[in-house]
């Protein structure tokens, strides 16, 4: 996947749609709440499937998965 710089996209923007940088700065905001979304997805996803599988012999609670199951989710909302 390609890259790029903070000002490359701040300038290919300006130039777009030929503004003075408002609309750039709001294009980098963006991009970086995407990524902070994608990164506590990608946090709670590994959270969870780091969690031990249901075992009745190792009498873990339904209660708890089901709990941290609820975590997860409710992590993929914010």
């Amino acid at each position: 996947m390609k890259k790029y710089s903070e000002d490359m996209i701040r300038e290919a923007v300006d130039i777009s749609i030929g503004d003075d940088g408002f609309r750039s700065n709001e294009v980098i905001e963006i991009l970086e709440h995407l990524e902070k979304v994608a990164s506590k997805r990608t946090t709670a996803t590994e959270k969870f499937l780091s969690l031990p599988p249901f075992d009745n012999a190792v009498n873990q609670s339904k209660v708890d998965r089901a709990q941290s199951k609820d975590d997860y989710y409710m992590s993929l909302q914010d």
